[in-house]
């Protein structure tokens, strides 16, 4: 299995509301420059590839979706006006879908039966791994996250917080150990920052202040 990532800011809207109301992956390339006759002739993804290849150079992560996504991923989705963390499981009826209802807010490219799952309560920077929260800040539409950890902390995580009475499907008990292998990757930036701190403080005698200046402890 793989873990992915998908950012769901399309169009200059964010549509993570739509993915949790709708139980969806969503994505844009949703040929809005062409009209609705034309883009009524869309039955399967063959047909979308032919009509997308007139309008775009890429349309590469929906390809990603469409064939790379296999039944048993892990998808993370993070929701830009709540700042929270979403997890879902791609099942075996998650199929993909061009709707029309959806091409406005460029989103029209779906996987279907994707239940979301907030990643804690709080759901925020700080309940994900690090390895998860960095991976939204730049790439592709949906991209892999190949980190060490991140697939056995989100295996983890999906057994946790998700609904069985509509997925009775568990994984296995992952073999998540705090070793070197995968620490690191389970840490935030913020917290590499303090590890920093320490190894400053413990080899050099350094402090820091905001990192605005670092000076030895008998400057200090």
């Amino acid at each position: 299995m793989a873990v992915w990532r998908l950012q769901v800011n399309t169009g200059g809207t964010n549509v993570a509301d739509y993915c949790l109301k709708n139980h969806v992956a969503a994505m844009g390339w949703s040929l809005r420059e062409l009209t609705q006759a034309e883009r009524s002739g869309i039955h399967t993804f063959l047909d979308y590839c032919n009509l997308a290849r007139t309008q775009y150079k890429s349309f590469d992560s929906v390809c990603h979706m469409v064939e790379d996504v296999k039944e048993g991923d892990l998808l993370w989705m993070r929701s830009r006006n709540e700042g929270k963390y979403y997890i879902a499981r791609v099942k075996a009826n998650s199929t993909w879908v061009f709707r029309e209802d959806a091409v406005q807010m460029d989103a029209a490219n779906q996987l279907t039966n994707i239940d979301w799952y907030p990643a804690t309560d709080k759901a925020d920077e700080e309940s994900v791994p690090g390895a998860v929260a960095t991976s939204f800040i730049m790439g592709s539409t949906i991209q892999r996250i190949k980190k060490n950890g991140v697939e056995e902390y989100s295996q983890m995580l999906y057994n946790r917080v998700h609904d069985s009475a509509l997925d009775l499907f568990n994984y296995p008990d992952p073999a998540l150990s705090l070793c070197e292998k995968h620490f690191y990757s389970l840490l935030q930036p913020e917290d590499v920052e303090d590890l920093l701190a320490l190894w400053l403080y413990d080899t050099k005698g350094y402090a820091h202040e905001g990192w605005l200046c670092a000076l030895p402890l008998q400057q200090v």
